[in-house]
């Protein structure tokens, strides 16, 4: 499920994009963020269809290796038995996924071609948990669903291919990455339960998931002579303009969000941005990053302009910071 520190590297990232924009649209901004969200929910819908194509091309694995063994007289190879995996059906009477693959129009991005497909299914056959899998004397939900995991984990998650065929569908697969994973083991452990397959869902609470955003990104953009004014006392001798662009746009977005967000406490912001900093700039830049939010963040609730409410009043550093 997408979480805060989730839109917090979208929202950096986006920014970013726009930095070549002396005054960047807010509304033009929150598109991208909103657009790179949404990839990212593509790429997981994707992960699940290609699962399901990998089951289905293993009638075509062992047409392959039958018409190759030049078999006069057809039988039932052994690899057949993956064929009958109940997991692409039960993905395709999924509503959401229906609903989904229409929404964004899954069918006009392509699966690998089938050359691609056999690699994979090579790798796939070689597999222990497969070779167990063909000889099991029935089918369980939880072998099914089990195999299916260490198929994701073990053959696509590290393939270079898969990584390249990503990557031209969204710029932000490197990022999203760690994500989707986790969501696509998440949805196959669904599986193997009583209650079924079930698609994650993207976010607990996206109205409120999408006000934070606005407010961070309408704040960078619209305020930000006043935020850079509010910073710029704090850079211990540094001018405003050598700070690295990156670094800038991580102090403007941590005062943002301890400005606008009233019941996230200072503590996780800082926290939240320093672990940013490491992310997505050098190492002695989440030094200097730390050193300019905390003396400001003092300041600015000495000054009241920083206020807390709520759970925003939470000090210790293992508040709960699902929605944070």
């Amino acid at each position: 499920m997408l979480n805060r520190r989730h839109l917090r590297v979208k929202i950096l990232e986006t920014l970013y994009a726009h930095h070549s924009d002396a005054h960047p649209d807010a509304k033009k901004v929150m598109v991208d963020v909103d657009r790179s969200v949404q990839l990212m929910k593509i790429g997981y819908l994707l992960s699940l269809r290609l699962l399901a194509a990998i089951v289905r091309f293993t009638d075509q694995w062992a047409d392959q290796r039958e018409a190759k063994m030049m078999m006069a007289v057809r039988k039932i190879h052994e690899n057949r038995r993956f064929a009958a995996h109940p997991y692409p059906m039960a993905l395709e009477k999924l509503d959401r996924y229906r609903q989904s693959e229409i929404s964004f129009r899954l069918r006009d991005f392509p699966m690998p071609d089938t050359d691609q497909m056999t690699m994979l299914f090579k790798e796939v056959v070689a597999l222990e948990a497969y070779q167990n899998y063909i000889n099991l004397p029935e089918q369980y939900p939880l072998e099914d669903y089990n195999l299916l995991q260490t198929i994701y984990k073990e053959i696509i998650l590290p393939n270079e291919m898969i990584d390249a065929y990503f990557e031209e569908i969204s710029i932000h697969w490197e990022t999203d990455k760690e994500w989707i994973a986790a969501a696509v083991i998440k949805t196959l452990k669904e599986g193997s339960r009583a209650s079924g397959l079930r698609l994650v869902e993207m976010s607990r609470d996206w109205p409120s998931d999408l006000t934070f955003c606005t407010n961070i990104v309408q704040e960078v953009c619209d305020r930000a002579d006043l935020t850079d004014a509010r910073i710029k006392p704090y850079l211990k001798g540094w001018d405003l303009e050598r700070v690295a662009f990156i670094d800038l746009l991580i102090l403007r977005m941590a005062l943002a969000e301890m400005v606008m967000e009233q019941q996230i406490p200072v503590k996780v912001t800082l926290n939240e941005y320093l672990e940013l900093a490491k992310s997505h700039s050098t190492p002695k830049s989440s030094v200097f990053v730390n050193g300019v939010l905390d003396a400001l963040s003092k300041n600015l609730q000495a000054e009241g302009i920083i206020v807390k409410s709520g759970r925003g009043l939470i000090t210790h550093s293992t508040a709960n910071t699902r929605n944070s």
